[in-house]
């Protein structure tokens, strides 16, 4: 039964909060990669969660990290979530006659203009409906803007769409027997390392709200890099994976130790290695 309520709760928080249901996945792999025990723990707000620890009361903030992307205005956050609408008004749109997986390929940074993406979609959506249309079984089939712009296998069968928007490298279409339409994505890009220059923003902004955060024992600030695995899955498959780089990073590299108005500052390098950044 205790089960049950528990994914009761999963499941309203996906549907209801999702921010929240992601602070809680950081905090569940965060106290299991720093072997934390609690007697109890509380869903809240400044701070995110109250747990008690050895008769303690603890008050834990999450924050994602996130990567300065030099060149754009954007935050490389808000360019992913364009890219994630960007799949869900194609899934909406599209109607293959058979099942298919289109597989976006990211541009890495480059933001979504807004403006093109109708007239992208207009143009997008029939093409991968006709050429979709007589593919074999286990066959692929890309959309490029241009054929010698394609850097893949130069024998692959090729159709030129050229409203693919610019943050699209090309898409990919697979049939593999599949139950259902999908959409998937594929990024890459080079990582660079977390420093000062990412720390110093947190700390400020955090440090701020922290004067208006419930009383506790000792309050946590726990900063969370890389991708979250998930705490709980949908009773549904999901038709729409795209991968996430926002909050992805090579190495450490801050002045240590570092001075914090919190109690504690951890560095949580998700799913496996904590930090403690502060003495």
């Amino acid at each position: 039964m205790e089960t049950k309520i528990y994914d009761a709760l999963l499941e309203k928080l996906e549907a209801e909060n999702p921010q929240k249901l992601e602070e809680l996945t950081a905090l569940h792999w965060f106290t299991k990669a720093d072997s934390i025990e609690y007697d109890s723990l509380k869903c809240a707000e400044r701070p995110d969660f109250l747990m008690v620890v050895r008769g303690r009361l603890i008050g834990v903030e999450i924050t994602m990290a996130v990567r300065n992307l030099h060149g754009t205005h954007f935050p490389s956050k808000q360019i992913e979530q364009a890219h994630r609408d960007f799949a869900r008004k194609l899934l909406e749109r599209v109607k293959p006659k058979l099942h298919l997986e289109i597989g976006l390929i990211f541009n890495d940074e480059i933001p979504v203009a807004k403006s093109a993406v109708a007239k992208a979609l207009d143009a997008v959506v029939p093409e991968i409906e006709r050429v979709s249309e007589n593919m074999a079984h286990h066959s692929v089939r890309r959309l490029v803007r241009d054929k010698e712009d394609f850097r893949g296998d130069t024998g692959q069968i090729l159709s030129v769409c050229k409203e693919i928007p610019e943050f699209l490298q090309h898409i990919q279409l697979l049939n593999d027997g599949h139950k259902f339409t999908c959409v998937c994505g594929s990024r890459g890009g080079v990582l660079s390392d977390f420093t000062d220059e990412d720390l110093v923003p947190i700390l400020l902004k955090k440090h701020k709200a922290l004067k208006g955060y419930q009383h506790c024992d000792e309050h946590w600030l726990v900063i969370v890099a890389g991708a979250l695995p998930p705490i709980y899955m949908p009773k549904e498959p999901p038709k729409i994976l795209i991968p996430t780089m926002a909050s992805a990073f090579g190495d450490l590299v801050v002045t240590m130790p570092v001075q914090s108005d919190f109690d504690r500052v951890c560095y949580f390098k998700c799913p496996t290695d904590v930090y403690q950044i502060t003495p």
